[in-house]
């Protein structure tokens, strides 16, 4: 069964309060995994589910830098995988505004 993207993408506003950042509901969801993206200084930090049950996450790290959350949602494409295991045609994809803030 193939899954179908008609329609709008989806689509969550994020909110920043400290370092707790709150989403939106999801608009258009293909029902699809979510998760927080953490990115420190430009470079990948943290990837964490983003379970529906639960609107907001707060990065534990206080380590000082520069951090940026999104959210992101699994979009199945193919099963397709290169030699290393990784998926080659489907991935995760932001589907919000990234917000940032400084420790």
């Amino acid at each position: 069964m193939d899954q179908k993207y008609d329609g709008p993408a989806p689509m969550a506003e994020l909110t920043l309060r400290g370092r707790r950042v709150t989403r939106s509901t999801v608009l258009n969801d293909w029902g699809l995994q979510l998760r927080w993206l953490v990115t420190k200084d430009g470079k990948p930090a943290a990837t964490v589910a983003a379970p529906r049950s639960g609107d907001s996450y707060e990065h534990p790290d206080t380590t000082p830098g520069t951090y940026e959350i999104t959210l992101q949602t699994w979009r199945y494409v193919s099963y397709a995988k290169g030699a290393d295991g990784e998926f080659t045609a489907s991935k995760f994809i932001p589907i919000s505004n990234a917000v940032r803030y400084t420790i």
